[in-house]
């Protein structure tokens, strides 16, 4: 996952991925990212002022899933590509 641009918050700086883990679906906010892995995790990154990088707590056996791999969206002062 390459992620360029204003980085002031944060929304450039991707978390670290856990072994075997890979990004499988991406979006680029005003001054956030979110993406989707193959192990269903949610990863939110960048300003958090409104809640949108808090990530929601799942149910025992749910998980995340991307519903357009490989998508490439350019935000106001950020761009994100898989």
């Amino acid at each position: 996952l390459l992620v360029f641009g204003n980085n002031e918050d944060g929304q450039c700086t991707v978390p670290a991925l856990l072994a075997g883990e890979k990004v499988e679906a991406v979006a680029a906010g005003y001054r956030h990212t979110v993406a989707v892995t193959n192990l269903g995790r949610l990863l939110a990154f960048g300003l958090g002022k409104y809640q949108q990088c808090a990530v929601p707590e799942l149910q025992a056996g749910e998980h995340f899933v991307s519903i357009a791999p490989g998508l490439m969206i350019c935000g106001l002062e950020s761009a994100v590509s898989l």
